[in-house]
């Protein structure tokens, strides 16, 4: 997997439950990610996975954390959470070619085909008909 640029969580996902003993991920009842008893570097992490940090802002303040993180296990944490579906590359909006206005217009869509994104795809190439 290439280095994320700027990593986020899918927006169609909720945290629904965020503690020491569990992080569950939904949208939908019944349907849930649930990692129990998350490393505290996991905790910390989650507040950065916003899309607003680029990989080296995150790398930069988890290396200087409480609970520090190496390139290589903030790499290895971000593929484990894209392979579940969890989270996703903002940076994609960029080489997607839609302009603003196409972006606002057909945002509920790239919403729903983010559900179905894996990490060699995203939700610009479904919605191009080119994820396939």
């Amino acid at each position: 997997m290439q280095c994320m640029i700027r990593p986020a969580f899918k927006r169609y996902l909720s945290i629904t439950a965020f503690s020491e003993k569990e992080i569950v991920f939904g949208s939908e009842y019944g349907i849930a990610t649930i990692i129990y008893k998350p490393d505290k570097c996991l905790i910390e992490l989650i507040g950065l996975l916003d899309g607003r940090h680029e990989f080296p802002e995150i790398l930069s303040k988890m290396s200087q954390s409480k609970y520090p993180l190496t390139k290589g296990n903030l790499q290895k944490i971000l593929q484990l959470l894209v392979s579940h579906g969890l989270v996703e590359d903002l940076e994609q909006q960029k080489a997607s070619n839609l302009s603003q206005e196409e972006l606002e217009r057909y945002d509920r869509q790239l919403v729903f085909f983010s559900m179905f994104a894996k990490s060699r795809t995203n939700q610009y190439n479904y919605r191009n008909c080119s994820g396939y």
